[in-house]
């Protein structure tokens, strides 16, 4: 999600732990199918965060299968849970180090685990208080320690919401707020050839209208919540992103694929996006204010 930026941000002389022991560069498709994504029967899962540190173009996404890269081009690296380095015989190895197990079982408790960690990682990477202070915060794959425990145990169970949200798309109910509009008569079947975001007169001029998607010269869906726009991922919702997806200035979709898409199937994923949306923008919501530990 994006935040305005606040005057003051975290302090540079946080105690920090390093929290992977490799990043890959998303360039790198090749590495990612050998030792993050070997099979599709590995498991696995990794975090994306973008090349640069501004706050409004910051994201992260969590993955837990092969993600097409060319479609994440400001992606610039990845950490991963486990590495795969099919080397003297090791097939997995733990990315998280027994070191960073051994700081934060310190700090928190016997009972940290690894899991506990890589969901706290990704709650911490959502909150405002980490992202408005970008500039100031080390980065991965060292992440700040919050002063207390309760705190890392609220962000470790929200990171594990975000998590299982965000890698089981499909799995998510449909929003039950869209409605379809126009020439409807076999409409699930019918291509999508438009999918703009419609238009509205403000003081006279014309403005986008984010509550509403044309999706063809005769379909229209409706009941959008703008508190959806909230989600982002960079300089973009979630909602921006299938809308160019779909609508033909996504350089990296070609026609063949645009041309099999089909209403039912947008609507479809219009409808789980913003349920994604809303329940990841209640999540960082619900985030405590974080103050870190300092460095010693």
């Amino acid at each position: 999600m994006r935040h305005p930026p606040r005057a003051a941000g975290l302090a540079p002389d946080l105690a920090d732990v390093p929290v992977f022991e490799s990043g890959f560069d998303a360039d790198q498709a090749a590495v990612w199918r050998h030792q993050l994504f070997p099979e599709p029967a590995a498991r696995n899962a990794a975090l994306m965060i973008p090349a640069g540190r501004e706050p409004g173009k910051f994201f992260v996404l969590a993955v837990n299968s092969m993600p097409d890269l060319s479609l994440w081009t400001e992606v610039g690296r990845s950490f991963p849970y486990w590495t795969f380095p099919q080397i003297d015989g090791v097939k997995r190895v733990d990315n998280i180090p027994d070191s960073a197990l051994r700081q934060f079982r310190r700090h928190y408790g016997h009972q940290v685990s690894r899991d506990d960690i890589f969901f706290y990682v990704y709650a911490l990477l959502h909150s405002p208080t980490y992202q408005d202070g970008l500039g100031a915060v080390p980065r991965l794959p060292s992440v700040p320690l919050v002063a207390s425990n309760q705190p890392f145990w609220a962000l470790a169970q929200a990171g594990s919401d975000l998590f299982h949200l965000h890698i089981k798309f499909a799995d998510a109910p449909p929003w039950p707020g869209l409605a379809i509009t126009g020439d409807i008569a076999g409409w699930d079947d019918a291509p999508v050839t438009l999918m703009t975001y419609g238009q509205r007169l403000v003081d006279g001029l014309e403005s986008t209208d984010k509550t509403v998607i044309i999706c063809n010269q005769l379909v229209t869906v409706s009941g959008l919540p703008l508190s959806a726009q909230r989600y982002r991922l960079g300089t973009q919702s979630g909602l921006d992103r299938l809308v160019e997806h779909c609508s033909g200035r996504d350089r990296w979709v070609g026609d063949s694929q645009r041309q099999r898409l089909r209403l039912g199937a947008v609507q479809d994923m219009l409808a789980k996006v913003v349920t994604i949306s809303l329940r990841t923008v209640a999540i960082v919501d619900s985030l405590p204010k974080l103050e870190f530990r300092q460095r010693p």
